[in-house]
């Protein structure tokens, strides 16, 4: 199908006739507003060479290819309005979908965070910015939309179709990945690099934009993933022990559905889900700032501290950053890079409060970075204790507290904390 490139005044008028509507919340009486205006528009455009075929499944890739079967030379761009086929053939019209604004879909009714948090995403990129939303489970409404996810039964990137609950499906991440996809995991394998790019405001093939939409998955969305299809992060025969928190970014979108004796109407209830859809979307915006500002230059004084161990403590077990940073992950991850694992790990690392010439921390480094099992927690005989009374206790001057858990203590000076360090390795 050829298209005419020609940029006209029409796109113009058409654009700023719908942008009202574009921005408006996606309530019912908006979107038959919205159809209605879209319809008027298309006539004025098409005038009367109007195909009449109905859309089909495909939306207005079914339409291109009937309006090139309908006899008629030349038709320059096709469009699926109600259910029906537009045809153009005015020769400065230019592409339909720079005239109109795009269309998201998703189902009506409860809502949960995966599709909340795909449809804020779909938005973030150049191809969905401004676009509407629809709500809804109306096969023919849907079939209209450029992009449809969490509902319809297929997945198919080539038609923007990106639900996840039919039979069959099985869509991970990657092969490292074990959990199925959510719509928002589809969403964010399909436009996660451009979200992470258009959000730092830099190239997608940018190294740094590689990282964090790595990591952004692993921390971030999988748990959304895994949520939305029952995967629990532990196995079910492990009692826990302690309830949950109900403060999880899931469970704070849930939250926003209406309560079982609370009666809302379809766009009050399509007002809340544009409300959690904005609160999932910051919270993303949130972390991947916190990745790309604090997280990731972190990096480099791990590395640091790494190569100057036997600086800190002849066993090579002890590192000193010489600023408070996340390490971390970023320690455990260098540590399989260089095979510094097993006897030859590292136990400790220090690092100032404030400034070096301060207060500084001795803490344990973890089994793994999100857990409260230490390699090698800090004597038995320490812990609880406080200023001079742990000094005398430890034969360390200057101490200021050892937790009585013994993952973390304090120091009033480096080389207090260097002793506490050695001391701990010996006992």
């Amino acid at each position: 199908m050829l298209f005419n490139k020609t940029l006209i005044s029409i796109g113009a008028i058409v654009l700023g006739m719908t942008t009202s509507l574009v921005n408006s919340s996606p309530s019912s009486s908006d979107n038959e507003k919205f159809q209605s205006k879209r319809s008027t528009m298309l006539s004025k455009v098409f005038g009367k060479r109007d195909c009449n075929f109905d859309c089909g499944s495909n939306g207005i890739p079914d339409c291109d290819s009937r309006c090139q079967n309908s006899g008629v030379d030349k038709f320059l761009v096709s469009a699926c309005v109600g259910g029906k086929c537009y045809c153009g053939f005015d020769p400065s019209i230019t592409l339909v979908t720079q005239i109109m604004p795009k269309v998201i879909g998703t189902h009506s009714g409860h809502f949960h965070c995966d599709e909340a948090l795909a449809v804020w995403m779909l938005k973030q990129t150049k191809d969905f910015q401004g676009a509407s939303l629809v709500r809804t489970r109306d096969p023919s409404k849907l079939a209209e939309c450029n992009v449809v996810v969490d509902v319809g039964g297929v997945y198919d990137p080539a038609q923007h179709k990106y639900d996840h609950h039919q039979r069959g499906f099985t869509e991970t991440f990657d092969d490292k990945h074990a959990t199925k996809l959510s719509s928002a995991g589809l969403v964010y394998k399909h436009f996660g690099r451009e979200v992470i790019a258009n959000l730092l405001k830099k190239p997608e093939t940018a190294e740094d934009v590689e990282t964090i939409y790595q990591k952004t998955y692993n921390d971030f969305i999988e748990s959304l993933d895994a949520n939305d299809n029952g995967i629990s992060a532990y196995p079910n025969t492990l009692t826990p022990l302690f309830k949950e928190s109900p403060t999880s970014l899931a469970q704070r979108v849930g939250q926003k559905n209406p309560s079982w004796n609370e009666t809302l109407t379809d766009p009050e209830v399509d007002e809340r889900f544009v409300s959690a859809s904005d609160m999932a979307g910051s919270e993303l915006a949130g972390f991947v700032e916190a990745m790309a500002n604090s997280w990731l230059p972190a990096r480099s004084l791990v590395v640091d501290a790494l190569e100057k161990r036997d600086q800190v403590n002849a066993s090579g077990r002890v590192i000193a950053l010489e600023r408070s940073c996340p390490w971390k992950e970023h320690l455990m991850d260098l540590e399989k890079e260089r095979g510094l694992e097993g006897d030859n790990n590292i136990l400790y690392v220090l690092y100032p409060e404030s400034s070096p010439e301060g207060n500084w921390r001795i803490q344990c480094v973890p089994t793994r970075p999100q857990g409260f099992e230490n390699r090698k927690s800090l004597p038995e005989s320490w812990r609880g204790y406080r200023d001079q009374e742990l000094s005398e206790i430890s034969k360390v001057d200057g101490c200021i507290f050892v937790h009585a858990g013994g993952f973390i203590g304090g120091n009033k000076s480096r080389h207090g904390a260097y002793e506490m360090a050695r001391l701990a390795l010996e006992l």
